[in-house]
């Protein structure tokens, strides 16, 4: 058969002029595409889920070494291994290549696990497997600390409140300091508040205080000399201290004058010389 120009023409023609098939064919060019993406979708999505999960175990690991470490126990790879393998299922098929474990500075832990997963779709384009990338790091406590606890003891903790009051405080301590070396790290106060706390007159005037400044005041009366003394009897006065015990000392009281006045003065304590209370009949004896 042969082609002669004009049929070549004509041909061409009625192929730039029919536009039948034109959707299928464009279909065809962009299914391999839109393949290609849907596949690529499903891999970065296992990725995903297999990096979190990774990351996830070397977190617990990271903070079991950390804890090791402050406890005064071993921490080394091995033993972040086995925190890793123990969280860590190892999703869609992924698998671990190697951990690394180290210690930047005297106070924190580092650690570093890399995986591979293998692909589904992405390997029509050569890509077989993604490697999972992974890096936690953790620091604790080496410095000492102060632990102030105050404790509530007004009238309203009367009775069963204040009994667990105290021993919850007391249990607290205790667990803080059965950690190995807390002894030396940790240190307690205990501030028993009722209305206000004593923190010293050196804080007098400090701006953190929110109650007027304290002070004292000297009260000055007069009292009539005692010009002479007779009668004098001496009895025990029992006196209780703050430990509900009792205890006696020696008053004595006499009929006394002042300034021409015969007055009674009661309850002088002989040993120290100061009066432990005092009553007079007539009122310009403390005028």
């Amino acid at each position: 058969m042969v082609w002669r120009t004009s049929d070549i023409a004509e041909l061409t023609r009625r192929l730039q002029s029919d536009a039948r098939g034109s959707t299928a064919m464009i279909f065809a060019l962009c299914s391999v595409a839109m393949c290609g993406m849907i596949g690529l979708s499903i891999d970065v999505g296992r990725y995903v889920l297999a990096r979190q999960s990774l990351q996830d175990a070397v977190d617990a690991g990271v903070m079991a070494m950390a804890a090791a470490r402050q406890n005064g126990t071993g921490a080394d790879t091995r033993r972040l291994e086995e925190h890793i393998a123990s969280n860590w299922s190892q999703p869609h098929g992924a698998e671990t290549l190697y951990v690394t474990f180290s210690e930047p500075n005297g106070n924190s832990v580092e650690a570093t696990a890399k995986a591979q997963m293998p692909t589904l779709f992405m390997r029509v384009v050569g890509l077989n497997t993604i490697t999972i990338d992974v890096t936690a790091n953790g620091s604790y406590g080496m410095l000492k600390s102060e632990v102030a606890l105050a404790l509530d003891v007004t009238a309203s903790m009367t009775g069963q409140r204040l009994t667990d009051l105290k021993m919850v405080a007391k249990s607290m301590i205790e667990d803080v300091y059965a950690v190995t070396g807390a002894d030396t790290k940790v240190k307690f106060s205990i501030v028993p508040f009722s209305q206000y706390v004593n923190v010293g007159s050196q804080y007098r005037g400090a701006s953190w205080l929110s109650v007027p400044n304290d002070g004292s005041r000297n009260v000055c009366t007069k009292v009539r000399p005692v010009t002479s003394q007779s009668g004098c009897t001496t009895k025990q006065v029992p006196v209780v201290k703050e430990n509900e015990t009792t205890t006696y000392t020696t008053a004595e009281t006499c009929s006394a004058t002042l300034m021409d006045r015969k007055q009674t003065v009661a309850a002088y304590n002989r040993p120290s010389g100061k009066a432990v209370s005092a009553r007079a009949h007539h009122p310009s004896i403390l005028k």
